[in-house]
């Protein structure tokens, strides 16, 4: 089984906790990684929620470091979750892209310089117009993950207007599980038709009541059902969540793979959902895995 898992905090909790690559959900020491055919982890840095903006910058370049000395070894696709850390400088998104970032999620909780999160109804500001923009120019995939609608919105005008592709790299489906962190089925249609990719994440509160392997499930297949090309796998491991009990870690996407084959998908159809769509999407904007 190939995996391409567009949103992991692992490098984050590596770092907070002075780890190397074998904690949480990803623990390299248990082998399960090794089972994988293929394993590439989006690997997000937070900013964290308790830290101020220039913390949150000063954080992410010391993980960074951290990351390339202790992820060497492992394809990886280096991100941020959440552009306080920019903290109205918008000269900071050329060192990210020099740290090889190429998925920056705008927003996470609240308002921020950039416009509002989920729980919010604010829109884009002129900032966020401005990084949205410059994300474009730089190669960096603006993420929608977090954003309230109107940011959305705002969003989704740029980048038809640019000509370029957005992402929700870990939003679960709104029909589904009616939470304000998913997504409609024409908000999963714009991010298609620019040409972006969403990924169903395993955070139980974005998933239903019970937020388990079944919901994930059909969260999945209900997206296949939209547009096939557009599904993949953000499973938020290692984030400051809860896990759902049957989740546990990477393990658990053996499992979902065959509840996937028992409702019909052929191997073909799972794999374009854990792999093969996030690969294209990779593949057509020139992102490529950071490893030493």
């Amino acid at each position: 089984m190939r995996v391409i898992d567009l949103h992991c905090d692992t490098v984050g909790e590596m770092y907070d906790r002075s780890l190397r690559f074998d904690c949480g959900a990803l623990d390299i020491n248990s082998n399960i990684i090794d089972r994988f055919d293929e394993y590439i982890p989006v690997t997000a840095i937070w900013s964290r929620k308790d830290l101020s903006g220039e913390e949150c910058y000063s954080r992410f370049l010391s993980a960074s470091e951290n990351a390339e000395e202790k992820l060497a070894e492992y394809p990886h696709v280096p991100a941020v979750e959440g552009a306080k850390l920019l903290c109205g400088d918008i000269s900071r998104l050329d060192v990210l892209s020099e740290k090889g970032v190429k998925i920056l999620t705008l927003t996470w909780a609240g308002v921020n310089e950039l416009g509002g999160s989920h729980d919010t109804h604010a829109g884009l500001t002129d900032f966020g117009k401005r990084v949205v923009k410059r994300c474009f120019e730089l190669g960096i995939i603006p993420d929608v993950s977090h954003a309230s609608d109107e940011t959305f919105a705002g969003v989704r005008e740029l980048a038809r207007k640019a000509g370029k592709a957005f992402i929700a790299s870990h939003s679960n489906s709104r029909v589904i599980w009616k939470h304000a962190r998913n997504l409609t089925d024409d908000m999963y249609l714009d991010v298609a038709d620019s040409g972006g990719v969403v990924g169903v994440s395993l955070e139980p509160t974005h998933l239903g009541e019970i937020g388990n392997m079944q919901d994930a499930v059909s969260h999945i297949a209900h997206y296949y059902t939209l547009d096939p090309q557009t599904v993949c796998l953000g499973c938020d491991f290692d984030g400051r969540t809860s896990r759902p009990s049957d989740m546990t870690g990477a393990d658990c996407l053996f499992r979902i793979w065959d509840e996937l084959l028992k409702i019909g998908f052929s191997q073909n159809d799972a794999d374009a959902v854990f792999y093969g769509n996030a690969k294209r999407f990779f593949d057509k904007n020139n992102i490529t895995y950071f490893r030493k």
